[in-house]
Formats: structure tokens, sequence, C-alpha cells
């Protein structure tokens, strides 16, 4: 087309610089190199990281913040007060009652292999105390699922803090997303961030297998052995049927005999012991009653008390207890499970994220003959996803009465109303009734049948269902603990025999029918008794 400065004798290929034939001859030959290549699986590969390394881009915001962003209404800087290198990034906001959020941008990984476990750890601090937040890592599924994996921090001094968790990877393709969140700083206070890490755990070294050891050439016999009759083999013991095991996942801290318990508070095995105290009242008086305190606390709270009920629940774990939690909601079922109070149970659960320890959660426990049971469950299918995947430490607990759904009414049966989600622990109400009247007014004279009317058949329903169960409150009444001095610990006995991991007390005159509160001599030994057969649960500072 335009004349070459120096003349050519014959034209050349305008990018190989080459003659056309010869140039077409390259191109097969190289298209046919591609080819032999693709089959042979080699070239370019997808990056895999070096186990051991540091994933985190920008890890200690020496230099910049690149690769760090957060949301409207924060800022983001840098700070020389670091925990190592140079500079910090530091998080800050004067928007009263937002959260602050150091973010990935990209997400740190952005393809996982199934399950491969990850370290990560950071360092946090904060000019005044309190501040309490988050460490996580979101995994971001293809088809849009998100596991929520993290470690929550209480931040009571101006000191660093470290904060690390380890997680496995749910499947493969998803993309690891790391950030910081600080919950709901004061105008004035300011959440610093340093040293972030997200490793790939080593994989463990093969151990090499021993060296066969030669057999040795036997030597010929002079004469033949005679063959000798075998003993015939016993017949087999059968095995007996085994226990499902309980659902609950890796463990966090220990009961004071050294039962695991896991990232949302469910025992590995054997039972904790608690009661509710009156009006939400402070337990420690009843604990010093008991001669101990106890393994876990119900409360009671409607939607406008969310802010009492975190603040009592960060107490009761500073103490030693797990607390079970009960909320009546904002909407009514119906339109909870259209998606109205999403925003309310998301600020819910985030906030329960910043505990220290697990927590457990219900929502409108006993809702036999309080309205549509189809809206209900439909509303726990709504709610029990949100609190799970925004708060790793809270276990979604659904509590019913029990006796309606072993009545025989079909409108109860628990496969007609259980949500189709994940529940981590099912409670039942069952109460002694011996010393109380029925509607009809006939006096109850023999104590109730627990163990076989309903401990039997529930602890084989939950095995069969993979949840664990207990009795989120049981009483007896005054005469029953006269009359039946070892009531409350058989009782206790025969939940644990049946796969039972919790046993609450209604100890209050709050809605009661009869004499549940502990009120008596006689009653206090009983409780005392049982609780003193428990564990301690830990505390949670």
């Amino acid at each position: 087309m335009f004349g070459h400065p120096h003349g050519r004798r014959r034209e050349e290929h305008p990018l190989l610089g080459l003659d056309p034939a010869r140039s077409r001859s390259l191109v097969k030959v190289a298209a046919a190199l591609v080819v032999c290549a693709v089959a042979l699986n080699i070239g370019p590969q997808p990056h895999r990281p070096v186990p051991g390394d540091n994933l985190v881009a920008n890890a200690t915001f020496d230099d910049t913040l690149d690769g760090w962003t957060t949301r409207p209404g924060v800022e983001l800087g840098r700070s020389t007060s670091a925990h190592d290198g140079s500079h910090a990034a530091v998080l800050s906001t004067t928007v009263a009652d937002r959260d602050v959020i150091l973010d990935d941008s990209p997400n740190t990984v952005s393809s996982t292999v199934e399950g491969v476990t990850y370290d990560v750890s950071g360092w946090v601090r904060a000019e005044t105390p309190t501040l309490a937040g988050q460490v996580r890592v979101r995994e971001v599924g293809r088809d849009g699922e998100v596991a929520v994996s993290g470690r929550s921090f209480s931040l009571t001094d101006d000191g660093w803090t470290r904060v690390a968790f380890s997680f496995a990877t749910k499947q493969a393709g998803s993309s690891l997303d790391l950030s910081v969140l600080g919950w709901k700083p004061g105008r004035a206070q300011r959440l610093y961030v340093d040293s972030l890490s997200l490793t790939e755990r080593r994989p463990a070294a093969p151990t090499p297998a021993p060296s066969p050891t030669p057999t040795p050439t036997p030597t010929p016999a002079l004469s033949p052995t005679p063959t000798t009759t075998p003993s015939p083999s016993p017949s087999p013991t059968p095995s007996p049927t085994p226990t499902p095991a309980r659902p609950t996942g890796p463990s966090i801290a220990t009961l004071s005999n050294g039962v695991g318990i896991s990232s949302r508070g469910v025992p590995a095995r054997g039972a904790l012991v608690g009661a509710a105290v009156g009006g939400n009242t402070d337990p420690r008086s009843f604990e010093k009653q008991a001669g101990q305190r106890l393994g876990v606390r119900r409360t009671y709270w409607g939607p406008d008390e969310t802010d009492q009920a975190v603040r009592t629940a960060r107490l009761d774990l500073a103490a030693g207890r797990l607390p079970w939690i009960s909320f009546k909601l904002p909407y009514s079922w119906a339109r909870m499970a259209k998606g109205d109070g999403d925003a309310w149970t998301r600020s819910l659960a985030l906030r329960l994220s910043a505990l220290p320890g697990p927590v457990w959660v219900a929502f409108h426990h006993e809702p036999e003959t309080h309205g549509n049971m189809q809206d209900w469950t439909r509303m726990q299918e709504r709610l029990g996803p949100i609190l799970r995947r925004d708060a790793p430490n809270a276990a979604f607990t659904v509590i019913l009465t029990g006796y309606h759904e072993l009545s025989g009414d079909p409108r109860y049966s628990l496969d007609t109303i259980w949500p189709e989600t994940t529940v981590d622990v099912v409670g039942f109400d069952l109460y002694n009734y011996y010393g109380t009247r029925t509607a009809k007014g006939r006096l109850v004279t023999e104590p109730s049948d627990l163990r076989h009317s309903s401990f039997e058949p529930l602890g084989r329903w939950a095995a069969a269902k993979g949840v664990a169960w207990g009795l989120a409150e049981t009483g007896l009444n005054d005469a029953a603990a006269e009359r039946y001095p070892d009531l409350m610990l058989e009782t206790y006995r025969a939940m644990v025999d049946n796969g039972g991991v919790v046993l609450t007390y209604f100890n209050s005159r709050y809605n009661s029918s009869s004499s549940w509160s502990i009120t008596t001599r006689a009653k206090m030994n009983q409780f005392a008794s049982v609780l003193k057969a428990t564990p301690t649960f830990p505390e949670f500072v």
C-alpha cells in the first residue's frame, strides 16, 4: 500500500515482516501448538496462592489506602498511631448510630477451593473505650449464597487488641470478602486497624509409610504337620443402636467439666441448667441462694427493647451465663414473613454479633393460639437465615409449648409447623402439673410422666431432624416440691437421657397459672441439687 523506504522485492506480511506464504505456514504451526497446549492442559493456569503467604493486599497501610474502601458517611484515613510499621487505617463517623467498616476492594480471594482452611488475624484499637466490632470474612458464592465467619471484639482500653479466627470454605469458586467493622462508635470515637492477615493454611505433611519388613523364607517341615480343626467363632454381640450425633460444630470453649461448646453455644454432650428470674431481674441474689451461677439465663423482650436485651446479654456472658433471649416482633407474623422486619432483624443480628460469646435467640415463643401458624412458620423461615448469617455467634432457636404439638391436634403437629431452615435448638415449655387444676376444675393428683409422654417422642423427633432440643421453661408448684423431693432432678435426668441439651426453670410469677416461682426451701433445695450437678458456663468478657 505504502512504498517501503528501502524498496522490497516481494510483498511482506504487515505484522510478521515475512512474505505471505511463509507467514501463513507459521500461523498454522502456532495454531497447532495452541491446540496441543490445550489438550495437554499446559500454558496459563488459574493462580493458586502459596499456603502460608499473606493474601491481603496493602495489609499495613504504611504507604496508601489502596485496596480498601468504606461506606457513605464514614471517613477512612491513615494515622501514624500504628501497631506495626509507620501507619494504620483509622475509621470515624459524624453520623449518629452509624456502623463503620473497612472493606477490601476487590475481594482478597477471587476464587476459592472447597474445604480449604484460612487463618485470619488483625489488630484493632480505640482512642476511648468502650467500642465493639468484628473482623469477618464473607464467602460469596457464585449462586449468591453468603457464608459469614468472624470474631467479635470489645475494646475496653486504648491498647491494641489482636483478633484472630479460622474458617473453612464451603464451596468452590466463591470470593472471600475481608472487612473490619465497628458498631456505632460515638462521634468522637475512632477505630484503628492494622496488620491484617488472611493466609491459606499449609496442608499437613504426609506421614511416610514405614518400609515393609521382609518376610523370612519358611524352613521346610521334616514331617507333615497335622491340621487342627478350628474352633467355631463366637457369634458377634450386636452393637447398640448409636445415638445420632448432636449438631454442634467446632468447639470454641469448654464448660467447667471440659465438654466443648460450639461457636453458637451448644454443648457437645450433657445439658446446661438455668432459669428465668422474675421480670428479667438481676439473678445474682438467686444464684447466691442456689450456691452456683446459672448456666443459662432466659429473658423476654419487646421489639423496642433491643438495646436492653443486648446490654443484658453482654452482662450475662461476662458473668458466665449463656443468654437465651425471646423477642416479640415489631410487625405481624405475615408482615415479618414478607420482609417488613428485615432491617430490624439485621440490626439486632449485627449488634449481637459484637458480643464476646454465644447467644441464643427466639422470635415469638409459644405461638400456638396466637395467630395463623403458617404465617408464624414463614416468619421463622425469613428471620432465621438473617440471624445466623449476620451473627455467627447466635443460635437460632424455636420455642413451642410442647403440649400442643404432643396433643395430637394436626394444626400444631411438628411436621406441619416446622420451619424449613436451619434451627440450632428447639425449646419446649413443659411443666409438671401435679397439684394444679385442669380447665374443668379437676385436681391433678399424679405427677406428669414427662419422660414417656413428652421427652421420649420429642427426643426421637429431634434426633431424626438433626436439631438440639431442651426445656425452655419448666416448673413444679409448691405442693409437688413438698410431696416429691427428687422430682426436679428426675426431670433433668429424663431429659438428658433423651438427648436434651438445656433445662431452664421458670422462676417467675409473671403469667403464672400456679406457684411455679421458687419461694419455698423445699423447691430451692430441689433446684440447687440439679444446678450443682451440672457444669458452669465459661465467662466471656
